[in-house]
């Protein structure tokens, strides 16, 4: 499961991964409305990282894989 908090938000998101503990990275990416990829990184499945401030307001979508699981999360920002 992926949370995403606060959300909506007016400045910075924090997402966590809540499941069992894997082995292996996770690939974050954060895509606009537009499905355009505007930024990726590599996390480990305990890491609870923020999304930056400085995003234009609109509608995001949090996308996380992990091999051949993918969670998604849309996320607000005001």
């Amino acid at each position: 499961m992926v949370t995403a908090n606060p959300n909506p938000s007016n400045y910075s998101f924090t997402v966590k991964v809540n499941g069992p503990q894997k082995t292996g990275a996770i690939i974050l990416k954060v895509i606009n409305i537009s499905r355009h990829t505007i930024e990726t990184r590599r996390i480990n499945s305990t890491q609870i990282c923020k999304i930056r401030e400085n995003y234009r307001p609109g509608i995001y979508f949090v996308e996380l894989t992990q091999g051949t699981q993918r969670r998604t999360v849309k996320v607000i920002k005001q």
